[in-house]
């Protein structure tokens, strides 16, 4: 759900609220699109220089979500692909609903009945409902892949997806994708036990 603020707020105030829902958000990491708007209006309205400290929008992110700046980057730039969709629709949309609809057509992701999928029912069903009446476009079921990562591992796989987002992809989810389709087309990736100790906290 999109955070409402009081149209009443000056810059300053609204910069406040906003920076401590994603000081929350930075802590409890979920998915939605509203951390993308939020950020968008940090940016777009220059709210970043009404925080003591910020010479830039990148700073600003930098003291709002330091543990997960490149997924909020990534939010933003899912947010920039629905332009189209207004901020009152697009920040109730389920965030594993948001690749799907990213890769729809702007008529058929305008469509009321598949808005309101999004919205409200799980990633399969919107699939289920866009290759049943819209068989033309690309739409994929969102599998999830749960994997148990130590601190070493989980900071080394972290700076991947940071990588990848600055690469060009546009969630986590793409840029875990890139980093499969870069090791299996790479040939002359060192084995695990030629690694360094430690780097990959094998035993």
């Amino acid at each position: 759900m999109t955070a409402q603020f009081s149209p009443d707020l000056d810059s300053a105030a609204r910069e406040s609220l906003i920076f401590a829902r994603l000081q929350a958000w930075d802590k409890a990491i979920t998915s939605g699109p509203e951390i993308g708007i939020l950020c968008r209006d940090v940016r777009d309205g220059e709210l970043w220089r009404y925080r003591e400290g910020c010479t830039s929008f990148d700073s600003w992110m930098v003291l709002a979500a330091p543990r997960a700046r490149s997924t909020a980057y990534g939010y933003l730039r899912q947010v920039e692909a629905l332009s189209d969709i207004p901020d009152a629709v697009l920040g109730q949309i389920r965030g594993e609903n948001v690749d799907t609809v990213m890769h729809l057509s702007t008529e058929v992701r305008s469509n009321p009945a598949i808005l309101s999928a999004a919205q409200t029912q799980k990633n399969a069903v919107l699939v289920d409902m866009v290759q049943k009446n819209f068989p033309n476009q690309h739409a994929e079921r969102v599998k999830f892949l749960k994997i148990p990562l130590n601190e070493t591992q989980m900071a080394e796989f972290e700076q991947a997806i940071a990588k990848a987002m600055e690469r060009g992809c546009e969630s986590r989810s793409e840029a875990c994708w890139m980093i499969a389709v870069d090791f299996n087309a790479s040939d002359d990736t060192p084995p695990l036990s030629a690694m360094p100790d430690g780097r990959c906290a094998h035993a």
